[in-house]
């Protein structure tokens, strides 16, 4: 009769206790009290160790796993160069079928604002910077050698012969003249030129703009991705950083729902924890047949 209550109780005790001790990971979730004492065991292993695991975790898979370089390999792969060539595409293609203009394009996705304010800037500043630096540069006394130079050389010896001493006689006076005349007259002009091709772009067709893109969209979805990838070589070690990864693993952690994590946990790994389980009964009932037999 030994030969077989032995194994059998040896077995079932192993079952028992191996099945008790997969619960007692997680459970119980809080603490547990008789009075003032502390049931021992309680909470379960995880969630009294909960933030250190947390902590553990988050830095292996922030410091080993999910570094710069793998986030760099990962953003800079074949298959996000595959999805970046196509939304490229897809886009040129929208552009290409749009029924807008482009003032109309821009409002509708609530950019138009942003290309006001561009132009308005560009008004307020730019203007005034060209005729500043024009004048700067002379630019009345450049016109009058230039002119001295590629023109007055060119013509016939008589007209040459009148022309060059009029031009070197009157060559300050000329050029003071053109200074004068671009620092009163070219902020006027430039901002002319720059409302008017501002205009001119906002009633364009947008569909032009995208035939434009396809004539050249090998050219620019190489530009792009390039300049897609430079970037993600310097700043993907400062982006891990911001990111700050190990914290983020171990909030979410943290706040994870224990039950929840217990049934994931569960759920992943039901086939190998059972595996431990009958692995206890076995060496229970191994340990059972050496007792009867000695």
């Amino acid at each position: 009769m030994k030969w077989i209550m032995a194994p059998l109780v040896g077995a079932l005790i192993g079952l028992l206790t191996n099945g008790l001790a997969i619960k007692m990971l997680f459970r119980p979730f809080k603490p547990v009290f008789i009075g003032k004492f502390r049931v021992p065991f309680t909470p379960g292993l995880i969630p009294k160790e909960r933030k250190r695991i947390a902590q553990a975790v988050g830095q292996v898979i922030g410091r080993s796993l999910l570094d710069s370089d793998t986030l760099k390999n990962a953003l800079c792969s074949q298959n996000m160069e595959t999805a970046f060539r196509e939304k490229a595409g897809n886009y040129i293609q929208k552009l290409e079928e749009s029924p807008d203009n482009v003032e109309q394009y821009l409002d509708r996705k609530h950019f138009l604002a942003v290309a006001e304010g561009v132009k308005e800037k560009a008004l307020a500043t730019f203007p005034d910077y060209a005729a500043h630096k024009l004048s700067s540069d002379d630019m009345g006394h450049r016109i009058i050698d230039m002119v001295m130079t590629d023109v007055v050389e060119n013509l016939g010896p008589m007209v040459k012969m009148v022309a060059k001493p009029a031009l070197e006689a009157s060559r300050e006076s000329l050029g003071n003249t053109i200074n004068t005349w671009i620092d009163e007259k070219m902020p006027g002009l430039v901002s002319e030129y720059l409302e008017k091709s501002y205009r001119g772009l906002m009633e364009s067709p947008v569909k032009d703009a995208g035939a434009s893109l396809r004539k050249h969209e090998k050219e620019l979805e190489d530009y792009l991705w390039k300049m897609y990838q430079e970037l993600m070589e310097k700043k993907a070690a400062e982006l891990v950083a911001v990111l700050d990864i190990p914290t983020i693993i171990e909030e979410k952690i943290a706040v994870f729902d224990m039950e929840e994590l217990e049934h994931l946990i569960l759920e992943i790994s039901q086939k190998e924890l059972n595996s431990l389980v009958w692995l206890g009964g076995i060496l229970g009932m191994l340990i059972g047949f050496i007792n009867a037999f000695f």
